[in-house]
Order: C-alpha cells, then structure tokens, then sequence
C-alpha cells in the first residue's frame, strides 16, 4: 500500500491474489469529498508497481464504478478496492422533444451557491489574476452590457469526475478548477446534478472559463457525470429543459453547441449527451452550432491556457 503523500512508484513483493489482474484502486477517507488518493497496482514483469493518483483521477474512477463495474471490500473498513473495467459509451437513444412553449422569464429552482458551499472567487488566482482590463484581458472581467446582448450561446458540458453526491461534486468541480487550474472561480455558469438539481455556478454577470478561446459571450453549462460512459437520465434532462426554456427567454439565445464544437480536441460533453444537445436545439428553435460566437470588439478573446476544464483530457 502506498502512501498518499507519495508520487514515486515502489516495488512489493510478488502476489498470487488474483486482483493484480486488474487495475485495483484502493480509496481512503477525506473531508467531505469520502476519497483523498489512490494507488493503483499492476503486474509488471512478476513484481507490481503502486502509484499515488490525484483525487480527480479516483473521481473519474468513482464515477466508472458508478456505471457498473466491480466494487468490493478488502478488510479493514477504511479501504476498499474498486476494480476498473474497460470502459466503453453506452448506447444512447437520440431523445425527441416536442417544440417547447414560449420561453419564461422565471427562473426554475436554483441552488444557490451559499447553500452549496461555494467558496468565495479568488482574485489572486494566476490564470484569472485581477480584474478585466484592456491590458489585463484574462482578468475577473464583469459585463457591463445587458446580457441579452452579451450572450450568443449556451455551451454543454459534463464534468467526467463524480463523486456519488450531487453537492460534494459541484463543490469538487470548483476545488479543481481554483486550485488546479488556477481560475478565480467555477468555471461554469449552472451546473446539472443526476437528482435534477440546477445549481449556480459563476454569477451570470460574469464571464466564464469554460471553452478554450471563445469564453466571452459564452454561457457554460456542466452535467455532472461522465457522458462518454453514462447516459443522461430523465431528471437531469429535464432539469436542463427547465434551465434552458428560462435561459433562451431571458437572454435572448440563438445558438446551443457542445463543448468539442469549439475545442474539437475534446471529447466534452460526451457522446451520450451530445445526442441531447442536438434534442435541446431542435426543441427551443436553436442552432447547434459554433457559428454563433461574436469575437469582443474591445479586446483579444482569452484563452485561459489550455482549459482542461472537464477533465477528459489534457485540452478539454
């Protein structure tokens, strides 16, 4: 067993246990999140190899095994063993939608970020450092236009990590993007739990980080799960109509498109979910499509380096 401090690999002796066949992560308790770090031991030329992976790594594992693969326990009740098997997208059905009802300038229920546990922006942050400026671009930058003329599209996410709890994700999602990717804030304007919650993420007001390159104007939209394995259930697709017949009214939106419509190096939000941007659009009258963004006439759109942001991939 490693220790969780520890990033260098060790050598054990050899094992006939028959869980060396597979990827085995073994979990520790911590804070609210249940699961600090991980080891994951392998067979490597009759010897095995132990190392310490990140918490959001244990967490796209944790979601892995929340789609059906091996859980078991390994003696001691602070441990257990989660054996990860190949990963492959689950079938999807493209949902039909009937064209939705006029649009309402009520807002559906939202958690506010008080309720969730937010943490307060960090405006020493180093990729959002500051405020806005024509020579700080990449600042805290607050829109001082109305909204309905600030926003062109609503761009779909999924946040791959979860962490078998709506509210201990949303707040893992926002640990992350402050302190890993070194934002101010999530990242994510609403954030969509499994239970059809809708959570608020970054004020409205405020532009997002989310889509490498076209952030201003940008509205973003995260599921919480991992839509390359997943599929996304009836509350959470229903929760994301409620937002969207809300959002579409109130800011006046035209185009809906999936985070790899942008930055096609991704594969966010997901095959499965993608398939139900496609059924949002048709269902509001919007057009899936990147087309939509407007570059700011008054700066250099920002990229927020290489986004990351759901964690699928180096540039996701």
């Amino acid at each position: 067993m490693c220790a969780p401090d520890s990033g260098r690999p060790r050598r054990v002796a050899p094992t006939n246990d028959p869980i060396i066949l597979l990827n085995c992560i073994i979990l520790f308790p911590y804070n609210h999140l249940v699961f600090d770090s991980l080891c994951i031991r392998a067979k490597d030329e009759g010897q095995m190899n132990i190392h310490t992976l990140s918490r959001r790594q244990l967490l796209i594992g944790l979601s892995a095994a929340a789609t059906g693969t091996m859980l078991c326990a390994t003696g001691g009740a602070a441990s257990l063993v989660l054996l990860i098997a190949n990963q492959r997208p689950t079938p999807t059905t493209i949902p039909t939608l009937a064209p939705q009802p006029t649009g309402t300038l009520t807002p559906p229920p939202i958690i506010a970020r008080a309720d969730w546990g937010a943490l307060a922006p960090d405006h020493t942050a180093a990729n959002e450092l500051g405020f806005y400026s024509l020579t700080n671009p990449e600042g805290w930058r607050v829109y001082d236009t109305p909204l309905e003329q600030t926003y062109q599209t609503i761009v779909i996410h999924h946040s791959v990590i979860y962490g078998g709890d709506d509210d201990r994700t949303v707040r893992e999602v926002q640990r992350t993007h402050q302190q890993e990717r070194g934002w101010a804030d999530v990242g994510y304007h609403f954030l969509i739990g499994k239970n059809g919650s809708i959570y608020e993420g970054r004020q409205l007001e405020v532009r997002g980080t989310h889509v490498e390159g076209y952030n201003t104007g940008s509205l973003g939209v995260c599921f919480l799960g991992n839509f390359q394995v997943d599929a996304v259930n009836d509350a959470q697709f229903e929760a994301a109509q409620r937002l969207l017949r809300w959002l579409v009214a109130r800011l006046q939106i035209t185009y809906i498109a999936g985070h790899r419509d942008f930055n096609p190096q991704t594969e966010c939000p997901g095959s499965n979910l993608d398939s139900y941007v496609t059924a949002l659009a048709e269902a509001f009258n919007l057009i899936k499509s990147a087309d939509g963004y407007r570059p700011p006439a008054d700066a250099t759109e920002t990229s927020f380096l290489p986004c990351a942001c759901c964690g699928c991939s180096s540039i996701a």
